[in-house]
């Protein structure tokens, strides 16, 4: 693996994952400091679901409204709290405290009610949807309450972290972990505009006086306006979808078949929903939708672009709203599930739960980010040494999440609940997932499936959907590695987990890019659903060649090495060297196109669920960069202004999945096992030599040989075809081949040929319309063939 440097701030992003400069500019105190209110009354704030029936209000973690009692219910969960208040503001930025609240325990919970005429008294009309603004300051072992305390006071104060790892500090305002709405970013415009930056919230000798709530971020309430739907969701095994990844804003920035005012919004990407279904998506999963720190980059466009440092795990990023007024980003974003549901596309969520946008220390123990799940309850919601002192990190963003605390996988899994009931949400792809397994809640890692509270609460919590697609409505996908000793585990998740397949991806990109290297067991293996990953008697791979975190498909068939350094895509960090398995093919742009073919083709006719990455289709090019994490910028959004061999790749990737759909018997889970079934003298799968012949033994391990052909029996899956055979020549020279034998009364046709003597064509025969083959056939170099038996 990579070496990894450790990401503290908040601005910081993803793996292989880099770090961006931090600036320790002495931070003038020109903001007012809030006094407190002299009477401290008891009434309570959290969040709400809906205005009718709250279906977690069990769980009364967060604020919710309660219509019969005309109560707004607060509730924070910190184990190790001595005293928490809650703050309510008339504004998010320099706003007025209107009300000061004292909060009381009970258990690990920290709760208030207030009443109606607590809400009077502060001009609140819940519902009349009036948004509440606010906020927690919380007190520790650490730092002990004194009633005589003032914001940007240190009465109280014994240590910026003790051997507990306690980090409590009242002088930063804390924003409620289950708000289902954040104001705004930690480092937003109207903050910067005050000349500040992230390092206003940390705590240690320099700023841990500094009181951060005129600007810090502050949880949102509001009833909703009108009930959304988020429409029917597909019911479908995930074996029988095609995955899009792509990224929220750039599906749409640049696309001017959408309103200009749309672009790079919710209502953006719903409007492509027709798109993908053209093209025979079956599910999007977008990067990061979660709120994270990206209002920075309207001031700073190298900033957080894929999202990887969430911030809260219940509120859609709002800079991905047209509608930025309370509720606005909550009903957009449904009303976008709603255009895909409606379409038959799935919507899969990539959510980072392993580590949050506070990051670990900044150089010494002291120096942190506080500014919500650490200043209430550090140890509870961050694994940290065996002093208490740091962090132990899994990610390389300095702080693994605890997810073995009770408060911690509850965080999680509750967030998965309301993203999947009221959100609509289909399936979730977990970033560096070996870390939500860790049963270590203290100094270690651990991946025990059996006994991670994180899993056993998903089974009881989630309605998570079974391998056949007959009963649950949540995929979950792993990236099952992370960073460290013990962290690479695929293929070791639970059986109703699929994760991403790292060895497909490089056997797959080593079949053209390393074809002296590369042997046929592997790749039959790769193909095949990759049985020696997976254990059991079904694949559950997704197979991927490119994705968000590399090259794009365009640029790993065209450049040997990265180009980070490129003045239009220019970034740091990123996989160096032989680690890419990349190849410019000469700079012959006709291969690099012939090999995007046989990467898509390839995915298409595989065990598992095939996944492209957003703009593969269309040639996307980030110019050589392979961590273009940080550029939110219109080089990096995908161009809509298609050239017409852009428009033959798109319509070739769109035939290959028609095809796919098309074959029951390239959507099976179950691996092959080399025997006749039906007693209709075929195997389930024959691998073939150039001479039509059977493979076996030495013939697959010897990576001289150039040709291998996969004849599946599409009778033991009710194909509509008898046989789909797949022939692949990985070499450089063109080789006859002789098609396999056929079964009574059967002909070969064609179907696909990804070399340029089927360019005319598409190189895809349109269905219905096949060309029969007789025994032969002259297979060109670096090319892959497909046909069927009828």
């Amino acid at each position: 693996m990579v070496a990894i440097q450790k990401i503290t701030s908040l601005s910081d992003s993803k793996f292989v994952r880099t770090t961006a400069k931090r600036m320790y500019a002495p931070i003038a105190n020109s903001l007012p400091q809030w006094g407190m209110p002299a009477a401290i009354t008891a009434a309570s704030v959290g969040l709400v679901l809906n205005n009718t029936k709250n279906r977690h209000e069990n769980e009364t973690t967060g604020v919710f409204y309660n219509p019969k009692t005309q109560e707004l219910n607060f509730s924070v969960a910190s184990k190790n709290a001595e005293h928490i208040n809650l703050y309510i503001f008339d504004k998010p930025v320099n706003g007025k405290v209107l009300k000061t609240v004292e909060m009381t325990k009970r258990g690990d919970k920290w709760i208030q009610k207030l009443d109606k005429n607590s809400q009077k008294e502060i001009k609140l009309d819940i519902e009349n949807n009036d948004p509440v603004y606010y906020g927690y300051r919380a007190w520790g072992p650490n730092w002990k309450y004194d009633k005589n305390w003032q914001p940007g006071s240190s009465l109280g104060f014994i240590s910026h972290v003790d051997e507990n790892g306690n980090r409590f500090n009242p002088n930063k305002l804390l924003f409620d972990p289950y708000a289902r709405e954040i104001s705004h970013d930690p480092i937003s415009p109207e903050v910067q505009n005050q000349f500040l930056d992230d390092s206003v919230y940390t705590t240690g000798s320099k700023n841990y006086l500094y009181d951060t709530a005129p600007i810090a971020p502050k949880g949102v309430f509001m009833l909703p306006k009108e009930n959304v739907s988020t429409g029917k969701k597909p019911q479908r095994a995930l074996k029988d979808d095609i995955i899009y990844e792509v990224h929220l804003r750039g599906f749409s920035k640049l696309d001017k078949n959408v309103p200009e005012e749309y672009r790079g919004t919710y209502k953006g990407a719903g409007m492509k929903a027709k798109y993908l279904k053209d093209m025979g998506i079956t599910a999007v999963e977008f990067l990061p939708l979660q709120e994270f720190d990206d209002d920075r980059n309207q001031i700073k466009k190298n900033g957080n672009y894929w999202g990887y440092q969430t911030i809260n795990f219940f509120a859609p990023n709002k800079r991905y709203a047209y509608d930025k007024t309370p509720g606005g980003a909550i009903k957009e974003f449904k009303e976008m599930v709603k255009a895909f549901h409606d379409e038959g596309i799935k919507v899969c969520m990539d959510v980072v739960y392993n580590h949050t946008g506070e990051g670990g220390t900044w150089g010494n123990k002291d120096v942190t980010s506080l500014f919500s799940l650490r200043g209430l309850d550090n140890s509870s919601y961050y694994e940290t040494t065996g002093n208490g002192k740091y962090f132990y990190d899994n990610s390389g963003c300095g702080a693994n999440m605890n997810c073995a605390s009770n408060l911690g996988s509850d965080l999680i899994v509750n967030s998965l609940k309301y993203w999947s009931e009221e959100m609509g949400v289909d399936a979730f792809r977990f970033d560096l997932a070996p870390v939500l397994i860790n049963t270590k809640e203290k100094d270690g890692y651990n991946f025990n499936p059996y006994h991670s509270p994180v899993i056993s609460k998903m089974n009881s919590k989630l309605d998570i959907r079974s391998q056949d697609g007959k009963t649950g409505s949540v995929d979950l996908i792993a990236e099952p590695w992370a960073c460290g000793d013990g962290t690479y585990q695929v293929g070791r998740f639970p059986s109703n987990w699929s994760e991403w397949n790292d060895k497909f991806r490089n056997i797959i990109r080593g079949l053209f890019n390393r074809q002296e290297k590369t042997n046929f067991a592997d790749v039959a293996r790769a193909i095949s659903g990759s049985d020696d990953k997976f254990s059991g008697n079904k694949t559950r791979s997704v197979n991927f060649v490119t994705c968000h975190d590399g090259f794009t498909l365009k640029d790993l068939f065209s450049y040997n090495n990265p180009c980070n350094n490129n003045p239009q895509f220019k970034s740091d960090g990123g996989t160096q060297g032989e680690g890419n398995i990349s190849w410019d093919n000469f700079g012959n742009i006709k291969r690099q196109l012939q090999a995007m073919k046989n990467a898509f083709l390839t995915l298409m006719i595989s065990k598992g669920t095939p996944m492209i990455s957003g703009g593969d289709e269309i040639i996307k090019t980030q110019l050589g960069n392979n961590n273009a994490y940080c550029l939110d910028t219109k080089q990096n959004y995908l161009n809509w202004d298609l050239t017409k061999t852009q428009k033959e790749m798109q319509d070739f990737v769109k035939k290959a999945a028609e095809f796919r759909k098309s074959h029951a018997a390239l959507r099976d889970t179950n691996f092959f096992n080399g025997k006749d079934n039906n007693n209709n003298g075929l195997k389930d799968v024959t691998w073939v030599m150039a001479n039509g012949k059977e493979a076996y033994g030495k013939y697959f391990d010897d990576a001289k040989n150039t040709f291998l052909g996969m004849r599946i029996d599409g009778t033991e899956y009710n194909d509509s075809a008898t046989s789909v055979y797949t022939a692949i020549n990985k070499g450089d020279g063109d080789i006859e081949i002789n098609l396999p034998k056929n079964l009574d009364g059967k002909k070969w046709y064609l179907v696909a040929d990804t070399s340029d003597r089927s360019e005319i064509s598409g190189n895809f025969v349109p269905q219905g319309e096949e060309i029969p083959v007789k025994d032969k056939y002259c297979s060109k170099s670096r090319s892959i063939m497909i046909f069927i038996e009828k």
